[in-house]
């Protein structure tokens, strides 16, 4: 699984949860990401798996398909590859291939560029503890993924703490919620978390989640101690390891 956030003008608006080897972005109700604009053609752009890479691929839009400000035709995607289409970005994020890369060099020979050009292998970032000269873009992204991979933090449930370790969690009714909640009009998927380089950030879905007593309509990197309520389940966010 992997997840595509969809953002307009730096506010992030919806995450789409992927779960099927292609998926379809575009201006169509069928698409499995869409958006609803005329900047954005009716079948824009796909991802697909191909040999446990995913691969973006244009599908002849009128506007064109960017990564790192350059058109594709098709792309190799990386964590934290940002798409844009339109006035949208799209960010690809996979947590599995984020923990690969935090994980040691022997992952490092990910295919980092387009189809039809040579993959490289990104020269290992220094210890993060330590003075950082970073060579290239590549670099810093691999640096700030292991960065990413190795923060501490929890939330206590009650007296309970639940260590935080995957990229993205999920609460609300769903079945699959990471945090189940309850409550009158708590939607099945009513906030996420999303690791970022120096902690968590709490992406609100529905109305029912608050944050130090105030509700949330907009993204919020979460603080040491902040207190997050969502429908009637109350979580205590912490940085570090519990005692």
């Amino acid at each position: 699984m992997y997840y595509i956030s969809l953002e307009f003008q730096g506010q992030r608006i919806k995450t789409f949860d992927i779960n099927k080897p292609n998926a379809v972005i575009g201006r169509e109700l069928d698409c499995d990401v869409h958006i609803d604009n005329l900047g954005i053609s009716r079948h824009h752009c796909k991802i697909e798996e191909a040999g446990g890479v995913h691969v973006l691929s244009d599908l002849n839009s009128n506007n064109g398909t960017y990564v790192k400000g350059q058109r594709i035709v098709q792309y190799n995607l990386n964590h934290g590859d940002e798409i844009v289409i339109g006035k949208y970005s799209l960010i690809y994020e996979n947590p599995q291939q984020a923990q690969a890369v935090a994980a040691g060099p022997e992952f490092e020979d990910l295919p980092t560029m387009g189809i039809g050009e040579p993959a490289t292998v990104p020269v290992p970032p220094p210890d993060p503890g330590g003075d950082v000269t970073m060579a290239g873009a590549k670099d810093a992204e691999l640096h700030a993924l292991r960065r990413a991979a190795a923060i501490d933090a929890y939330m206590m449930i009650g007296d309970r703490p639940y260590i935080l370790q995957k990229g993205f969690y999920l609460f609300g009714k769903a079945s699959d919620s990471d945090f189940p909640t309850g409550g009158f009009l708590v939607k099945a998927k009513e906030a996420i978390i999303i690791r970022e380089e120096t902690g968590y950030t709490l992406i609100p879905i529905g109305g029912k989640t608050r944050v130090n007593g105030k509700k949330m309509q907009q993204q919020y990197k979460l603080g040491n101690a902040d207190i997050l309520k969502v429908g009637n389940q109350e979580f205590t966010y912490f940085l570090g390891k519990p005692s």
